[in-house]
């Protein structure tokens, strides 16, 4: 095992990294843990089997190396995180501890074990509610019931003359900097002067009257003090920028006399930047950051129809506008906001050029959506370019990931069409045998006859697939009417009645008897044999409660499936209209409820959006009086809520309805409906139900809103409404304004708050710093207005360079973590490598070396996830022969009944037809032979093709470890130097 390191279990709840790998494994076995376990352990610590199975593979008959693999995986991070806690030694211990080892888990965190074991779930769910939008929310709740309660002790004290204001205001006057606080009358005027100074996310001086003004009465808040400052801490350690652009997008950017506005714009690598990497960036420029309150993060052919609140449409048009070139690439022709056309492009996106530029530009949310949208994985351009190389160059995993399931599933998709193939083209010859035969004997005997085509015969008909549409639904006897005429709709015919009971499992028995009692009338027999489905007078147990689902299957089992289809269409239209009528029903609910609120004197209508969550998102209280009826309220803010966009309303219930009250349930169950609905229904089913309800007249809008039209391509209509709301999510940052009115076929900015007396010294370390700030991405930076830095090349490999020539030990960490290549050489031949061996500076060097193992790392389990992924391909592919066969052997017994039937009515027919209807038949069939074998031809070229791209493939990652290997020995070169 490898020689024991610095000891770090007097720091438990210290988050680990891959550099601390040495030191985790010297307190293992320090601990006395045996290194067989190193398996269980990982399962343990949330690595997957699979993973450790790689570990295993790797690292034959050395339980050391597989020990050491192991913890290399959890490090690295590579379990799911956001659910069971980034890695520290508690969690180790908790793992230890779990596999029965009490003795090695007090060895690891010696101070207490069992206590670990028990406080590690709390660490782990702080981590988890960090992730949760509600989050921050919560934060600010309990910092401000914090200070509410520090102020009225600090009166308190003041008043039993326990402590003195003026000493207070001295000391405040001192730390802040503000003049004039020696006059202040009360604690709370003190604060007043001083709020510019702190935030929920900056307590550093509430933090300093806790503990200088606080005495030991007072153990409980200090108690709670600490209890935040904890929570704080892990927030700002977990939280990523890109996570705060989401939960702080309803901050309002307002600002009072005494400060103004500080806006940072970094470059895309910081959004996954954590807020304490940036509060050291802050304290590493401006030596304090306190002074800095955080106020927002930002981002910097089918038709759709919305209505939007008038005063959003600059928002809009602000927002879009910088994001029209990458709107573009994920298929958007047209974007139109209030008239103001900002987006009018040719009907010409291709969306496999687009997928090399999304990768190119390291765009995961673009690769996500043009893949789901159809652009082909392996797609090559002219200059040669191929996806699939340039994800694994760019190294990013969310990209490799889901390029890989992309291409996994065109593999299987090409596989499972030339099954298909080959299993069509063996029954297209052993029925060319057999019918060759038969008409061998009827020429022998000068019979006339009609063959009939394969397509007809039973279960030979091409599978299609299904149609994707989950009806779910219960019947009963009620609804007779309603799938009578559902049936009616969709052609179904009546004289199909027996077939259509006996596939919805009526019994034949039963059958028999309605059609004894109703001679010679279908309809009849048809309705009764419906009711007996509906009065469940069947094996309910066995086969489900009838529902819209059930019918279309059966009549799909019939071969009907033009029916199924359109069966399927009458449900669309059904649950468009349901989920309007019941949020229509549900908005008179409310407004009742609201209005009898107000005439009781309990609620002023005025103030029913008056509320702070309600105000900061919609903005809707301006203009309102406060004795304003119900009506004219709901009339004012009809603009903002729709039956898909209910957050207005749902905000609303939460504020003014009584949680335990039918309404709260009510709503919470409409609120799942509509989002099942919208993971359910593609635009595609959207646009049909909005076609084909009678009297659907949206409204057209008023004086307080505008229209936007978003023109996309074709493609998009087979994308889930969710899918737009995301993309509406991602682009404009908040999808609540936008409210559907019709589909048509067809075709890191970071703001704070601080105070004013401190612009001359923020100016000052602008204007000595902007180079060094600029080289790790700063690109604009604005005080009160004025800008600063107004800079947009940033290359961090070149950054590196001359950062480490200056020897600026902390940009060269930062430009690392940014994502900048230890091993980038520059055109004048520098290498950032030789160049940290010059310098001598330690520190630098160590940095660069921990950069070169995470590299080596990374490289080596993208190569071990390939390996796995080989493995597994070849066990799929196993599963799917033997999944083959067994479908040839049921086709060839189904094969041989339909013949049997076939030559039943050949039979019969030979004194019907003529010889030459009979020839006329023999060579339609060979025609359609020749083309299934022109296709299955085709398939296996593709095939043939795909087998030659991944042949290519496997060269580069040949090529790919012998990169490693150089990289490794580098590595090891630069960690002896290091060492000596």
């Amino acid at each position: 095992m490898s020689t024991p390191g610095r000891q770090i279990h007097h720091q438990p709840d210290r988050i680990l990294g891959i550099k601390d790998l040495n030191e985790v494994i010297g307190t293992l076995e320090r601990s006395g843990f045996s290194e067989d376990g190193w398996n269980e352990l990982g399962l343990k610590l949330h690595i997957s089997q699979p993973k450790l199975n790689t570990v295993k593979a790797n690292n034959p008959h050395d339980v050391k190396g597989r020990l050491r693999g192991c913890l290399d995986l959890w490090l690295q991070q590579s379990y799911d995180t956001y659910k069971y806690g980034l890695p520290t030694l508690e969690l180790l211990a908790a793992a230890a501890e779990e596999m029965g080892l009490k003795a090695v888990a007090s060895g690891i965190n010696p101070q207490g074990s069992t206590q670990s074991q028990t406080k590690s779930p709390k660490e782990i769910q702080h981590i988890i509610e960090v992730y949760s939008p509600n989050y921050i929310k919560n934060l600010k709740g309990k910092f401000a019931s914090f200070k509410t309660e520090l102020l009225k002790r600090l009166s308190r004290h003041i008043k039993d003359g326990v402590i003195e204001l003026i000493d207070i205001a001295r000391f405040v006057g001192a730390t802040t900097k503000v003049k004039g606080l020696a006059t202040t009358a009360s604690v709370d005027d003190l604060f007043d002067s001083i709020q510019d100074h702190f935030s929920y996310l900056n307590c550093e001086h509430i933090e300093i009257f806790v503990s200088d003004f606080l005495n030991d009465e007072d153990k409980d808040l200090k108690d709670k003090m600490k209890a935040y400052k904890r929570d704080l801490d892990n927030f700002e350690k977990t939280i990523k920028l890109k996570q705060l652009e989401k939960d702080l997008d309803n901050v309002r950017l307002t600002h009072s006399h005494s400060s103004c506005k500080v806006v940072i714009k970094l470059v895309g690598e910081w959004e996954n930047e954590t807020l304490a990497k940036l509060k050291d960036f802050l304290k590493h420029y401006f030596k304090e950051d306190s002074l800095f309150n955080l106020v927002c993060v930002t981002d910097g052919c089918l038709s759709v129809t919305f209505l939007v609140p008038l005063s959003f449409s600059q928002y809009l048009i602000d927002t879009a506008t910088p994001q029209l070139k990458s709107m573009s690439r994920v298929g958007v022709l047209q974007l139109i906001i209030n008239d103001v056309e900002l987006l009018d492009g040719k009907d010409d996106i291709n969306l496999d050029e687009s997928l090399i530029e999304a990768v190119k530009l390291d765009k995961p949310f673009e690769v996500s959506l043009l893949l789901s949208l159809g652009a082909d994985p392996y797609y090559e351009d002219d200059n040669g370019d191929k996806v699939l190389e340039l994800a694994i160059q760019g190294g990013n995993e969310e990209i490799i990931e889901l390029i890989s399931i992309a291409t996994d599933t065109q593999v299987m998709e090409l596989e499972s069409q030339k099954e298909l193939s080959d299993e069509e083209d063996r029954k297209f010859e052993n029925e060319n045998e057999n019918l060759e035969v038969e008409i061998q004997k009827l020429q022998d005997s000068n019979a006339v006859t009609t063959i009939i085509p394969l397509t007809h015969l039973p279960n030979m008909a091409t599978a299609r697939g299904e149609t994707g549409v989950e009806i779910n639904d219960h019947l009963g006897i009620e609804d007779l009417g309603e799938v009578i005429s559902t049936l009616e709709k969709s052609e179904f015919s009546d004289h199909r009645w027996v077939e259509l009971g006996l596939k919805l499992h009526i019994s034949q028995k039963e059958l028999d008897t309605v059609g004894a009692n109703n001679p010679q009338d279908v309809k009849t027999c048809l309705r009764k044999c419906l009711a007996h489905w509906l009065r469940w007078n069947y094996d309910v147990d066995k086969y489900g409660k009838p529902s819209l689902e059930k019918l279309k299957a059966a009549v799909e089992e019939m071969g009907l499936r033009d029916v199924a289809d359109k069966i399927a269409q009458v449900k669309k239209v059904k649950d468009f209209c349901q989920l309007i009528t019941r949020f229509e029903a549900l908005v008179d609910k409310i407004h009742g409820h609201l209005a009898d609120q107000v005439k009781h004197q309990k609620l002023q209508a005025g103030k029913v959006v008056r509320v702070e969550f309600i105000e900061e998102k919609w903005k809707l209280s301006e203009g309102i009086p406060d004795e304003v009826s119900i009506d004219t309220l709901f009339n004012y803010i009809q603009d903002h809520y729709s039956f898909l966009n209910c957050s207005l309303i749902e905000a609303i219930v939460n504020k003014h309805v009584d949680k335990s009250s039918r309404l709260q349930e009510d709503m919470k169950v409409y609120v799942e409906e509509m989002n099942h609905f919208k993971h359910s229904q593609c635009l595609q089913d959207l646009q049909y139900a909005i076609e084909n309800v009678e009297n659907y007249n949206p409204s057209e809008g008023s004086d307080t809103s505008c229209k936007v039209v978003i023109k996309l391509i074709g493609k998009w209509d087979k994308m889930i409404i969710n899918d737009l709301e995301s993309f509406l999510r991602h682009y404009f940052e908040d999808e609540d304004v936008f409210n559907y009115l019709q589909i048509t076929p067809g075709s890191v900015c970071i703001s704070y708050l601080v105070p004013c007396s401190a612009i001359a010294h923020i100016t000052t370390a602008v204007k000595s710093k902007s180079e060094s700030m600029h080289r790790v991405g700063v690109f604009y930076f604005s005080i009160n207005g004025d800008i600063l830095l107004d800079e947009k090349d940033v290359n961090f490999n070149e950054s590196l360079i001359e950062a480490v020539k200056l020897c600026e030990v902390y940009e060269v960490s930062l430009l690392l973590s940014l994502g900048a290549d230890p091993c980038y050489e520059d055109s004048n031949g520098d290498k950032a490598l030789e160049l940290a061996k010059h310098t001598g500076n330690k520190e630098i060097m160590q940095a660069m070396a921990t950069a070169m193992d995470s590299q080596v790392i990374k490289r080596k389990s993208q190569e071990d996830l390939s390996d796995e992924k080989v493995n597994k391909e070849t066990t799929d592919e196993n599963e799917k022969l033997k999944v083959v066969i067994q479908r040839l052997q049921d086709s060839n017994a189904e094969l041989e009944k339909s013949l049997t039937a076939s030559k039943r009515e050949i039979e019969e027919l030979q004194s019907q037809k003529k010889e030459s209807e009979q020839n006329s038949e023999i060579d339609k069939l060979k025609e359609s032979l020749a083309e299934s074998k022109s296709t299955l031809a085709k398939s296996k070229d593709e095939l043939l093709a795909l087998q030659k791209e991944n042949d290519k493939l496997k060269e580069s990652l040949v090529e790919t470890k012998s990169t490693l290997a150089k990289s490794k020995d580098e590595s090891l070169a630069l960690q002896k130097e290091n060492d000596s």
